[in-house]
């Protein structure tokens, strides 16, 4: 799991570099349990069935994820289904969860459909902020998804518009028996300049809000209020990024 291996999450040091994995991992293991006992205290089982479903469904992402790091290609609808599972489900069972839990049960279904969306933008955004953002903005090292070579959105369109030497690069650069330390460099150039020719030919850049983008449907799924979470939606942080040049 990612948390066993990162240095730093939200711009601090991870837990396992300061107390070790060991560690790490027990305390994690209890916060997962202290979760469910505060579910058990909703006294609401379509709640605890509805995280715990989350939970099964986000280790299931975590394992597809771990079987596309061996495969030297992965179609786009296999990394938005790992990415559903990793971080749509989470986020699809808190919004769901919290709006049963304030007895707006006729509005769950909207807010299901919101936090899934939301959480797949969320992550495409993380998956592109890999190459395009800083450690002090992003709070986690830049390059952590190439250095353990998880196959990304970023990385599958580079390599599909991308030039033969450019494929033979990611097959080398996305194994970690042949990957070297300066090929970060070349990936985010790469990124880059595919992006910039998504700009200049009209097309969809890497990651940008347009219809029927998971960040749109998020915004979609809500029901109309000028005062609530569809004015949060319209914020550019949310609704989209394009990798920096700087």
């Amino acid at each position: 799991m990612w948390w066993t291996r990162a240095t730093c999450a939200a711009a601090k040091p991870a837990a396992k570099a300061i107390w070790g994995n060991s560690t790490s991992i027990l305390v994690g293991d209890f916060l997962f349990a202290r979760a469910f006992n505060l579910l058990v205290e909703t006294r609401s089982l379509d709640i605890l069935d509805k995280l715990a479903t989350a939970s099964t469904t986000i280790a299931e992402g975590e394992v597809r994820q771990l079987a596309a790091m061996n495969a030297r290609d992965l179609p786009t609808e296999e990394y938005l289904a790992i990415v559903e599972a990793k971080t749509g489900a989470l986020f699809e069972a808190a919004a769901e969860s919290g709006a049963m839990s304030a007895g707006g049960d006729k509005f769950a279904h909207a807010f299901a459909t919101y936090g899934k969306n939301l959480g797949l933008a969320f992550q495409i955004i993380d998956d592109v902020l890999d190459y395009g953002g800083t450690t002090s903005v992003i709070g986690k090292s830049v390059g952590d998804d190439f250095r353990e070579c998880k196959i990304t959105l970023p990385v599958i369109i580079a390599k599909r518009r991308g030039s033969d030497e450019d494929r033979a690069f990611w097959d080398r650069a996305m194994n970690v028996d042949t990957q070297v330390d300066a090929d970060l460099a070349h990936a985010v150039h790469l990124i880059r300049a595919t992006a910039r020719r998504s700009d200049r030919s009209g097309s969809r850049s890497l990651c940008r809000p347009c219809q029927g983008c998971p960040a749109s449907a998020a915004g979609i799924a809500l029901p109309r209020r000028p005062d609530g979470p569809r004015r949060l939606l319209r914020q550019p942080r949310l609704l989209g990024f394009a990798p920096p040049e700087g």
